[in-house]
């Protein structure tokens, strides 16, 4: 329920947003920033900003991607 809560308001404010939304421990990428291809690049660029490495967790039915930041390797 906390996770549905989560995503729900990291939408709403993304949806608002030409960037990814989220934090050290991942994020949302909305649709509004283009095809695939640029959703994932614009994840990666979030999670560079940790040392980390996008890992896409689930694509939600608005065509917005949930993703995870990660450490490399895992």
């Amino acid at each position: 329920m906390r996770l549905a809560v989560l995503v729900l308001t990291l939408l709403v404010l993304g949806a608002c947003s030409r960037q990814p939304i989220g934090n050290a421990q991942g994020g949302v990428v909305t649709w509004t920033l283009g095809n695939d291809t640029q959703m994932a690049a614009a994840a990666q660029a979030h999670c560079n900003h940790f040392g980390k490495a996008a890992r896409m967790a689930q694509t939600l039915e608005t065509g917005s991607i949930v993703f995870d930041c990660v450490h490399a390797g895992r």
